[in-house]
């Protein structure tokens, strides 16, 4: 394909949107112009072949993504086609954070294999001998599918998800972040890591026990169910696993479900320091038993909240201090015995470490205003805005006939005169004094007028 003909494609997509928008259709521009895949990510540009790699730019899932060239096989394979296109197909990739995105369904199958063809490599690795997924700086961004998926055929195997550096992981339209279908384990191994997940229904779910361990950075989000899901067991442990879970809310049939930050059918047990922050428009954290055990080890912060709901939606167990209350800023010591377990009511529960009360926003700097009165005379402006420090740059200029400006003053009559040093701490109100002029041109007595 020339140059020439790109230019045309682009031209011919162009009228087909104009087209579009007459009829009242939608029309994409990978489906417009086939040769060109944009794997998802939308782009304002359809000039393709003068997409830059390096400088182009598009987004997915909310993602600003960088392009790093077309090439000839979904893979990524071999070199990136610059110029002399043909007939294609021809695949865009995109990066994030230097790595490559995947904009596709990561799937384990019943066999265990992993899919799309050629994703090993984008930051994911798999050992399905045992049953273990790396991620190192991922970017799984997918707009219209679960981004995370294992089938129950492979269920049995049980999930291992090894994070290291910062892996993103983001699934929009109805689906899941992941839907694992098996118990999962998410750890880090011999290096730190971390992974935000966000779904529009679930951010992480589980068909089994869940588990996050050995210093897991992990962030979940559910927008409209759970940010964290187990039909069993949820198990956080750790001094340096750290787990934020965020639960939304959804309108069906016109009654609104307010759901949870985390939510296990069976027991939760938070222990060996760990640090979990989870809110919901329904619980903050909701289970069987909520266990919170420090085993000894200092440092263990739980905290659970929710917009709708109880901040706790089963029983708590714990023999730490807990702080209760509608919110941080209200949350008192608990008088309640938790050690053999029991409910709350409250909406804000933090468990060991004090909750601290939300800084509040710095007050906007008040407008302090100074009005000019002429007193019979004109001037050059009525009124104007002290600065920073309080000051005005500039006085007005006054005239009045047949007398003498005097200068600016706190009132109509004597007051205090003003320039330019005086410092203003509110509003007010500036007089023109004045002195009358006699018939022979001398000056009257001084004083206003």
């Amino acid at each position: 394909m020339t140059k020439r003909r790109g230019k045309a494609l682009g031209a011919l997509l162009s009228l087909a949107m104009l087209v579009g928008l007459v009829c009242g259709l939608s029309l994409t521009a990978a489906a417009a112009d086939e040769p060109f895949d944009l794997r998802g990510v939308t782009v304002t540009s359809t000039d393709y072949e003068d997409y830059e790699p390096g400088t182009t730019t598009g987004t997915v899932c909310g993602k600003t993504v960088t392009f790093a060239g077309w090439y000839d096989n979904a893979q990524y394979t071999g070199n990136a086609v610059s110029s002399n296109f043909g007939d294609g197909p021809y695949y865009a990739r995109w990066t994030l954070n230097n790595t490559t995105v995947v904009t596709s369904t990561v799937t384990i199958d019943f066999d265990g294999e992993i899919s799309p063809s050629g994703v090993e490599g984008s930051g994911i690795a798999w050992d399905r001998n045992t049953s273990t997924l790396t991620l190192t700086n991922a970017a799984i961004l997918v707009p219209n599918d679960n981004a995370i998926k294992t089938f129950y055929g492979y269920a049995g195997t049980n999930l291992t998800v090894v994070l290291a550096g910062s892996s993103t992981v983001i699934s929009e339209s109805g689906n899941y972040g992941m839907s694992i279908a098996s118990d999962l384990t998410l750890r880090c191994g011999t290096a730190a890591g971390s992974l935000t997940v966000t779904g529009d229904l679930y951010g992480i779910s589980s068909n089994g026990d869940l588990t996050i361990a050995d210093s897991a950075v992990v962030t979940a989000s559910g927008v409209h169910k759970y940010g964290i899901y187990s039909p069993r067991s949820l198990t956080v442990r750790g001094e340096d696993t750290v787990v934020t879970a965020v639960g939304g809310s959804e309108y069906y049939y016109g009654v609104y479900y307010y759901n949870d930050g985390i939510y296990a059918n069976g027991d939760i047990l938070i222990a060996d320091g760990a640090e979990v922050t989870a809110t919901g428009d329904g619980h903050g954290i909701r289970g069987e038993n909520i266990i919170i055990d420090g085993n000894g080890i200092n440092g263990i912060d739980v905290t659970a909240s929710s917009t709708q709901g109880q901040a706790i939606g089963g029983t708590l167990q714990t023999t730490l201090p807990v702080w209760e209350g509608d919110d941080a800023a209200t949350a008192q010591p608990s008088t309640v015995d938790y050690s053999q377990g029991a409910t709350t009511e409250a909406k804000f529960v933090s468990v060991y470490a004090a909750p601290t009360p939300p800084t509040p926003s710095p007050a906007e700097p008040a407008v302090i205003t100074v009005t000019f009165h002429a007193n019979g005379g004109q001037c050059s402006f009525t009124s104007a805005v002290a600065g920073e420090d309080g000051t005005l740059d500039q006085l007005p200029t006054a005239a009045q006939i047949h007398h003498t400006f005097g200068g600016w003053y706190t009132a109509k009559n004597g007051g205090t005169q003003v320039t330019t040093d005086t410092v203003f701490t509110k509003s007010t109100t500036l007089y023109a004094h004045w002195t009358k002029i006699t018939s022979n041109g001398s000056p009257g007595p001084v004083g206003p007028v």
